[in-house]
């Protein structure tokens, strides 16, 4: 009886490895084969926001994205008096509301940042690190470090959870002309700072290039310069048709060679032209929303 017992377990233990091993072999135990973070068949599959679109924080490439933008609004902040950018301390908000109120928030403070620590001068009281000895961070301030004002040191800030993120750039007293009513001159006319103040810009992490330059491109309205074209006004009449040279040489070139579309997928959707939120082929490539 218990030999009889025996040979069953075995041919029971036998049978369930061979069921397992076929599994496998079909597939079905490929779990997370295309790295999916989270649930294996999440509610909602993000197409829109792509990981090689997506600056990550503190890198080289938020600092290019967002240098050359400094240098514009600062170049107008010693012109013209600019609403909204200079203020004399951080923003009072609490800190169940930073994740609400401050992505997006750019300001300037008047500060003496290069010989003051870090620890005084933190927004939030949030962990700050230097970077100035980066060359591949500071790099991308040298617009506005020629132009307008030199950088003396730029810091980043993480918030406890993580989720939020500040660059911070300090700057000396502006070597520029200055505009009496600017706001570079109220920033400059503080006695205590010596000039200098310090530039804040609140965002989070991972987020698209377009959403870190909102909130710096709505400080100078982009107006196109026609003085150019206003010169031309007496001397210079629209041509109607092109010259025979230009068609003859146009007559010689070829029909432009078919660009096909670009496309992220990585599966069937784009090549059978599928509607979003339509699950086909293997379950665990989805795309869009699917229920």
């Amino acid at each position: 009886n218990s030999f009889c017992t025996l040979l069953a377990a075995m041919l029971r233990r036998t049978a369930v490895v061979r069921r397992v091993d076929r599994n496998y072999a079909r597939g079905r135990y490929e779990s997370n084969k295309y790295l999916i973070r989270g649930q294996k068949y999440p509610a909602l599959v993000s197409y829109h926001q792509l990981p090689w679109m997506v600056v990550a924080p503190h890198s080289s490439r938020f600092h290019e994205t967002v240098g050359e933008h400094y240098a514009a609004v600062l170049d107008l902040a010693a012109k013209a008096p600019v609403p909204g950018l200079a203020l004399e301390a951080h923003p009072a908000v609490p800190s169940e509301r930073h994740l609400h109120l401050l992505p997006g928030t750019v300001y300037a403070l008047p500060l003496d940042a290069a010989s003051t620590p870090i620890e005084e001068w933190a927004p939030f009281g949030w962990d700050g690190t230097d970077v100035s000895d980066d060359t591949n961070k500071t790099a991308f301030y040298g617009l506005p470090h020629r132009d307008t004002a030199r950088v003396l040191r730029v810091v980043e800030f993480m918030s406890p959870d993580l989720r939020l993120c500040c660059n911070a750039v300090a700057f000396s007293r502006p070597h520029a002309p200055i505009a009496p009513t600017s706001t570079l001159r109220r920033l400059g006319d503080v006695a205590e700072t010596r000039g200098r103040f310090v530039v804040f810009q609140f965002y989070r992490p991972n987020r698209a290039p377009s959403e870190l330059l909102k909130p710096l491109e709505r400080f100078y309205v982009h107006k196109p310069d026609l003085s150019d074209i206003a010169g031309l006004e007496g001397n210079w009449r629209p041509k109607t048709e092109a010259d025979a040279a230009a068609q003859k040489k146009s007559g010689k070139a070829g029909p432009m060679a078919f660009k096909p579309p670009v496309n992220y997928g990585y599966s069937l959707p784009e090549i059978q032209a599928e509607l979003p939120g339509d699950a086909f082929g293997r379950r665990d490539i989805p795309w869009g929303t699917w229920m």
